[in-house]
C-alpha cells in the first residue's frame, strides 16, 4: 500500500486540530487557519432536505426530529485536509458493481448508506475529535474519493487531496443516555443521500464535492461523548465501515495514551491500488474462473422461477391496503410505506443491518475472506444489475412487501441440524428455502444470488472500499433433506471461492446465455445470512451445546415496510435484531402473493425444525 506520511496530532495550520480557545471563538472571514473550525450556525440547514421535521415543535437551538424528540444543534466542526495525493483512474470492480444499483435507486440511494454509532468511553474535546476525523480522511483514500462516468459508459474514481468535511455537533439532552441520542442521529444521518458525482475535473487536487463520509458528534458537557459515522456504500462495504470505526477508536485512544502521535495505519489496500491489482494477471485469472463458473451455472438454471405475473398490480389488490392485503391485520405498525425500513441497530444502521460485523458475519460457507458480505434485509438487491425498469407513477401501488418472522426455533434448529449433517446453519436454511421454492414453483433447480465480501487476500481484509459482488448458488429441490443441505453447503463454498470478477465480463456472459436461449434470464432471487458469528459461525466452532429447538415456540410474524420500487423479486434474509434471530422475506407481489409470505417463512421454519430431529 501507499504509506501514510508521518503525522502528529497537534494544533497548527492544516493539521486537522485547533486550539480549543480559538475553536470556540466566533468564526472570522477566511477561517481560523487550522484544520478544524467551529461553526455556530446550524449545520443541517442545507442537508436536512428530505428528512421529516416537525417545524411546529421547535426548541431553542434545535428542532424536533424522529417522533418529536429534540436533537439540539450544537454547531459544527469544519475539518479540512490538503496537500494529500490526488489522482484519477479506473474504478474497481466493487465500485463498478455497487455504482449500478446506487444509480438505479437515485434519488433514493440513501437506502444504501451505512451508519455506525460509536459511543466513547473517554469523552474528548471537539478539537481532538476533529483531529482524529482528519486523520481518517488522510489514511483512507476511499473516504475522499468521488466518481464520474466516461463517454464510453465506464466509471472513474477521482481521489481528492484537498477538501472539507463538516462534523455536525448535537447537544445530548440532560439525563438521556448517549446511546439513545446516537441512534436517533444515525437514523437522521442515514436518511440523507450523498452526492457521489464529482462536480468537475480534479483541478489542483480539490475533491470537487463533499466527501462520501458524514460525521456527527454528540456533546455532553461540551465534550464529544459519542459519534455517528455514516458512509456511502461505494466508499465502504460492511467490513470497510467497521475498519473506519475501529480506526477512529484507535486514533482517539492514541491521543489519550501518547499525545501527539498517530498509531500505525491499517495495512489495507487503497482503492486505486485495488484497481491496479485488478488490471493485472492474477486478478484476470480469478475473474476468468469466476465467469466460467457462472457460465456453467447459467446454462443449467430455469429462465425464471416466476413464469407469469399474477397481475399488473399484484394479487389480491383490495384498495388502500395495496397488493396482496390479507385483512385488517395484514399491515402492522412497521409498515411505513415506500420510505423504507428505519431499522437502527446497535452497530450497523445501513444496508448491512444490525449485527453485521464484516467478514465474520458471513456464515460457515465463508472460507476465509470470501464469504457473503452482510447486506441483509435492509439492503435487498444491493449488487443487482438488471434490465431497465420503469419509474413508478405518482400514487403507484406499493408492490413490494416484506414480512419478518422472529424465529428462535429456526435459529436453534439450524445449528443442531448443521452439526448433525456436517454442514452449516446457513446451508441448512438455504436448503429449506430451495425445497420450499421448488414445491411452490415446480422448479427442479432453484438459482439464488448470494452477496459475497470478496476480500480475497491479506491486502483486502482490512481495506476500506467497496468489494461486495454477487455469487450464484443452484439448489436442488427434491430428495433427502440431508443431501440437499450438503449440496447447498458445497454450492456456497464454490461460489465463495469464485466471487471476485470483472462485472463487465460477467454481463457479457449473461448476455451470451440470453442470446443462446432467445430470452432474458430472471436473476432477481436472493438469499443472505448475516447473523452474528456466534449464531452463524464462519470458520469457528459451533456452540458446544446448541439450544434444543423442541421447546421453543414457533416464530412471531409481522409486516415490515412496503415499497413502490425495488430491484429484486424474492429476497430471503437471516439476521439478528435487538438480540433476536429473524427471518425476512421481501417479495414482488406481482409474482409472489403477499398472502403467501407468512406461510412461506413458517414452512421454512418447519422444514429446518424437522431436520434437527
Amino acid at each position: 500500500m501507499i504509506p501514510d506520511p508521518p503525522g502528529r496530532l497537534q494544533p497548527g495550520p492544516g493539521s486537522g486540530a485547533a486550539d480549543v480557545r480559538t475553536l470556540l471563538a466566533p468564526r472570522r472571514p477566511g477561517g481560523l487557519g487550522s484544520g478544524a473550525t467551529y461553526w455556530s450556525e446550524p449545520l443541517w440547514a442545507e442537508t436536512n432536505r428530505g428528512i421529516q421535521v416537525d417545524d411546529g415543535n421547535e426548541h431553542e437551538g434545535g428542532r424536533r426530529h424522529d417522533g418529536g424528540v429534540p436533537l439540539v444543534d450544537g454547531g459544527r466542526l469544519e475539518v479540512r485536509f490538503e496537500g494529500l495525493p490526488h489522482a484519477a483512474g479506473p474504478a474497481t470492480w466493487g465500485q463498478r458493481t455497487i455504482w449500478a444499483p446506487i444509480s438505479w435507486y437515485a434519488p433514493d440511494d440513501h437506502y444504501f448508506n451505512i451508519a455506525l454509532p460509536v459511543e466513547l468511553r473517554h469523552p474528548v474535546e471537539p478539537a481532538a475529535f476533529g483531529a482524529a476525523v482528519r486523520a481518517l480522511l488522510e489514511r483512507h483514500e476511499s473516504l475522499r474519493t468521488l466518481y464520474r462516468t466516461t463517454p464510453d459508459g465506464g466509471l472513474e474514481q477521482l481521489l481528492g487531496g484537498t477538501g472539507t468535511l463538516d462534523v455536525g455537533l448535537v447537544v445530548a439532552p440532560a439525563g438521556e443516555p448517549v446511546a439513545a441520542v446516537l441512534q436517533r442521529v444515525a437514523a437522521r444521518d442515514r436518511a440523507v443521500r450523498f452526492e457521489l458525482s464529482a462536480t468537475g475535473p480534479d483541478r489542483g487536487g480539490r475533491l470537487g464535492g463533499p466527501p462520501p463520509l458524514r460525521v456527527s458528534a454528540a456533546l455532553v458537557d461540551g465534550l464529544v461523548a459519542g459519534a455517528v459515522l455514516t458512509m456511502a456504500h461505494i466508499a465502504a462495504d460492511g467490513t470497510g465501515a467497521l475498519v473506519v470505526r475501529d480506526d477512529l477508536r484507535r486514533l482517539l485512544a492514541q491521543q489519550r495514551r501518547r499525545p501527539g502521535t498517530l498509531p500505525p495505519p491499517v495495512p489495507g489496500r487503497q482503492p486505486r491500488e485495488q484497481a491496479a491489482y485488478e488490471a493485472g494477471p492474477q486478478a484476470a485469472a480469478r475473474s476468468a474462473a469466476a465467469v466460467a463458473l457462472w457460465t456453467r451455472q447459467l446454462a443449467e438454471i430455469p429462465g425464471s422461477l416466476w413464469p407469469e405475473a399474477v397481475g399488473p398490480e399484484g394479487p389480491g389488490a383490495v384498495g388502500p391496503e395495496g397488493p396482496g392485503a390479507v385483512g385488517p391485520g395484514a399491515v402492522g405498525p412497521e409498515a411505513v410505506g415506500p420510505e423504507g425500513p428505519g431499522a437502527v441497530g446497535p452497530e450497523a444502521v445501513g444496508p448491512e443491518g444490525p449485527g453485521a460485523v464484516g467478514p465474520e458475519a458471513v456464515g460457515p460457507e465463508a472460507v476465509g475472506p470470501e464469504g457473503p458480505e452482510a447486506v441483509g434485509p435492509e439492503g435487498p438487491g444491493v449488487v443487482v444489475t438488471t434490465a431497465d425498469r420503469t419509474e413508478p407513477a405518482v400514487g403507484a401501488v406499493e408492490r413490494w412487501w416484506e414480512g419478518q418472522l422472529v424465529c428462535p426455533r429456526l435459529d436453534a434448529a439450524g445449528r443442531v441440524a448443521a452439526l448433525r449433517t456436517g454442514t452449516s446453519p446457513s446451508a441448512v436454511v438455504l436448503a429449506a428455502v430451495g425445497m420450499e421454492l421448488g414445491a411452490r414453483t415446480g422448479a427442479g433447480s432453484v438459482p439464488l444470488k448470494v452477496i459475497l465480501g470478496n476480500r480475497v487476500n491479506e491486502a483486502q481484509r482490512t481495506a476500506v472500499g467497496a468489494f461486495a459482488q454477487n455469487g450464484l448458488v443452484v439448489l436442488g429441490t427434491a430428495g433427502p433433506f440431508d443431501e440437499l443441505a450438503r449440496q447447498a453447503w458445497r454450492a456456497q463454498l464454490q461460489t465463495s471461492r469464485h466471487g471476485h470478477y470483472d462485472p463487465g465480463a460477467l454481463a457479457e456472459a449473461v448476455a451470451a446465455e440470453e442470446e443462446r436461449r432467445g430470452t432474458a434470464l430472471d436473476l432477481n432471487a436472493f438469499f443472505n445470512d448475516h447473523r452474528p458469528p456466534d449464531r452463524s459461525p464462519g470458520g469457528e466452532a459451533a456452540p458446544a451445546g446448541p439450544v434444543a429447538p423442541g421447546g421453543l415456540p414457533a416464530g412471531r410474524f409481522s409486516w415490515r415496510p412496503r415499497w413502490v420500487r425495488q430491484d429484486s423479486t424474492f429476497f430471503f434474509g437471516l439476521a439478528h435484531r435487538e438480540g433476536e434471530p429473524i427471518a425476512t422475506l421481501l417479495v414482488d407481489t406481482r409474482y409472489f402473493p403477499a398472502a403467501e409470505v407468512e406461510p412461506f417463512l413458517r414452512a421454512v421454519e418447519e422444514r429446518v425444525t424437522a431436520a434437527a430431529g
